[in-house]
């Protein structure tokens, strides 16, 4: 929690009251990162017409690398750990970069923008690596005991999969960088993974229809899909919010 005892400080320490005396708990950095999706959703919607695009993403950039800096050593992810608080901060920094680096992709489709698409892609599929590794870990965590919103975490992660399954295939395979074989195993454990929070989480089964309307077109990607969407939702007809861009 924010201001109890334990922890360590707030940064950078220019920030912090009077007193200096206020410690982060994993609350407090899951704050942080909820209130970073916020200024997102304005770089992205409501822009600023006093700042070019590309001055903004940088500047959201650096904030985002200097609150993942200013995280606690103890509020860290270790890989293989099912401490599912420090996991959950974990997948929501990833998808805090995910959607930085894709609103910054889709951007470049209209305009040119001084940045390597490359580059942008990368740190996509990084962030969703990032997720996918953090679900395994907690694999064996029962979804009651996991932030509900884990759910739109694996959304986020599985889309990017999805994304890039659609791109062609090369020829040969690439000396470096995932493999098909590899996208589509990450993709069908993030698909299961989402089917097991619909079990408890009811806004899991609208990530789940969403990600079957993108999976249209990759039947024959995808051929085994452990999950089924109608399960429990046949009469729902709500969908789940886009993200800040589609």
């Amino acid at each position: 929690m924010l201001g109890e005892t334990t922890g360590e400080p707030l940064y950078p320490s220019s920030k912090v009251s009077a007193g200096g005396n206020k410690k982060i708990g994993t609350f407090g950095a899951v704050l942080r990162i909820t209130a970073f999706l916020g200024r997102l959703n304005v770089h992205v919607n409501r822009p600023n017409q006093e700042k070019d695009y590309i001055v903004r993403h940088r500047e959201l950039d650096n904030l985002l690398a200097t609150i993942q800096f200013s995280i606690p050593q103890h509020l860290k992810y270790v890989p293989g750990s099912q401490d599912t608080r420090t996991a959950f901060l974990q997948n929501l920094t990833s998808v805090a970069s995910i959607l930085l680096n894709q609103a910054a992709l889709y951007k470049s489709q209209l305009t040119e923008l001084p940045l390597r698409l490359s580059d942008l892609a990368s740190r996509c599929h990084m962030g969703a690596l990032e997720i996918a590794s953090t679900i395994r870990g907690t694999s064996n965590v029962h979804v009651t005991l996991q932030c509900a919103y884990t759910a739109f975490c694996i959304y986020v992660g599985a889309r990017v999969f999805v994304e890039m399954l659609r791109q062609p295939g090369p020829c040969t395979p690439p000396a470096s960088g995932p493999t098909r074989e590899a996208l589509q195993g990450d993709l069908s454990m993030m698909l299961a993974a989402l089917q097991t929070f619909t079990e408890h989480v009811p806004l899991a089964g609208h990530f789940l229809m969403q990600l079957e309307a993108d999976l249209n077109g990759l039947e024959k990607v995808i051929s085994v899909r452990p999950y089924d969407v109608t399960v429990g939702y046949a009469e729902c007809h709500v969908r789940i919010l886009s993200l800040f861009v589609c």
